[in-house]
Parts: structure tokens; C-alpha cells; sequence
């Protein structure tokens, strides 16, 4: 409502505006996008702490500096994180991706088969998979 002038001078009059206030929200999650050893493809994880990391996508990994920079975002006090692990396979041809399928079926399916072996020891069935996949060595 305006108010009522009664003489020269500077006049201030506070409108309500249709703005907001600003929600918090935490700061402390950050998101990490990269390479790792394991775990999901191209899909968001929240993890919580380190072992959740290890757990889901391998630790730490030589070849990518993603598991040392989330075990120093929790080494220094972060809280949460999320985590998108790419992974792109190159091949130099289509015949090189088709003999990678055909060994990674190999050693899954003799992988099974010693599985399911009632008396087969966890070194017995890598050492299956691992003499089925030099079948596929060039």
C-alpha cells in the first residue's frame, strides 16, 4: 500500500516479493566420475565411507587415480560420496572383440562348471578359468 507524502524527501517502501529463501543443503557430498576395477557402469552408487568403495568398485587401482582421490576425500573428513565408474573397452577390430567374448564366456562357463563341483576349492575353479582363457592367447 503507498504511502501518504506529506513532504519532499526520500520515501522507501518494502514490497513482499514472490522470492525464497535459500534452503541448506549439505556441501560435504561430492561426486566422482572415472575409471575403476570393478563394480557398476555409467550408474550413480552413494557410498558412505572407503570400505563401501573397496567393496563396490575394487580400492585403490594402479592404472586410475579415482580410489586414492575417494580415500583421500574420506581420509579428510568427507562424509558421502557418489561414485560413476566409466568403462569403454577399445578393440583394433571386430575380430578382437568377438575372440574377448568368446574367452570371457569360456572362462565364466568353466568357471560354472567347477563350481559346481561339490568338492571344488576356490584355487581350483581360478585355475580352470585361468587354463581355459590361455586357450585364447594369441
Amino acid at each position: 500500500m503507498p504511502s501518504a507524502i506529506s513532504y519532499p524527501g526520500v520515501y522507501i517502501e518494502e514490497v513482499p516479493s514472490g522470492v525464497r529463501t535459500i534452503v541448506g543443503v549439505p556441501t560435504s557430498i561430492t561426486a566422482f566420475v572415472g575409471r575403476a576395477l570393478t563394480g557398476p557402469v555409467n550408474e550413480p552408487i552413494v557410498i558412505n565411507g572407503y570400505a563401501d568403495f573397496e567393496r563396490s568398485f575394487g580400492g585403490l587401482w594402479e592404472y586410475s587415480q579415482l580410489g586414492f582421490a575417494v580415500r583421500d576425500f574420506f581420509m579428510n573428513g568427507g562424509g558421502q560420496a557418489v561414485i560413476v565408474r566409466l568403462f569403454h573397452p577399445m578393440f583394433a577390430s571386430e575380430e578382437q572383440r568377438n575372440d574377448f567374448e568368446k574367452a570371457a564366456l569360456a572362462v565364466k562357463d568353466a568357471a560354472v562348471l567347477k563350481a559346481q563341483a561339490a568338492d571344488a576349492t576356490p584355487e581350483q575353479i581360478k585355475l580352470a578359468a585361468r587354463t581355459e582363457a590361455d586357450k585364447y592367447k594369441r
